[in-house]
């Protein structure tokens, strides 16, 4: 009987460089998720290089730490690298999936997020239009449609445009109740 230790030594490099990728991008998920960013890009970064590595930049794992990368960097504050991985990340996305898909959906909303705090409001609108547009399309939950109808009240209140806020920001109220 083979212990697990010399089945995992026995697997192939780059097996366990893919399973060392993804322990990498759990642990800084989970340090986002307890609000310690700086851990949590120190992993994500990590686990991003080594998936370049092992798939190029056109798989959907090295897609998905870039996202995260994104996210990380929106909430330490580096607009310019959130802008720079969102749209990496969209990029090779779009790519993979063509726009009609959930993973396009979460990145363009987290690309009108960056462009909602640099105060890039018609970029924004682009962005989130097109989040639910596709969100709408393919169903999504009321709660990612209500967050997503947030964000487009929120950008037309910063245009002064307060009727077509007042819509948006109702229906993401009417949603969750």
């Amino acid at each position: 009987k083979e212990s697990a230790k010399s089945h995992f030594l026995a697997m192939p490099m780059q097996k366990y460089d893919s399973v060392l990728a993804s322990c990498l991008h759990s642990a800084a998920k989970f340090y986002a998720k307890k609000d310690n960013h700086s851990e949590a890009l120190r992993y994500m970064s990590e686990a991003f290089e080594l998936k370049k590595e092992i798939f190029g930049l056109d798989h959907e794992s090295t897609a998905a730490s870039q996202h995260w990368l994104g996210a990380i960097n929106l909430a330490l504050e580096e607009d310019e690298l959130a802008l720079m991985n969102f749209k990496g990340s969209l990029k090779i996305r779009v790519s993979l999936f063509g726009t009609e898909h959930k993973d396009v959906a979460a990145t363009l909303y987290g690309l009108a997020e960056v462009h909602f705090k640099r105060d890039e409001l018609a970029e924004c609108l682009e962005c989130i239009n097109e989040n639910l547009r596709i969100s709408s399309r393919l169903g999504s939950e009321d709660s990612v449609l209500s967050r997503s109808k947030l964000m487009l009240g929120s950008c037309y209140q910063e245009l002064g445009q307060y009727e077509q806020a007042k819509e948006h920001l109702s229906e993401s109220l009417r949603m969750l109740i």
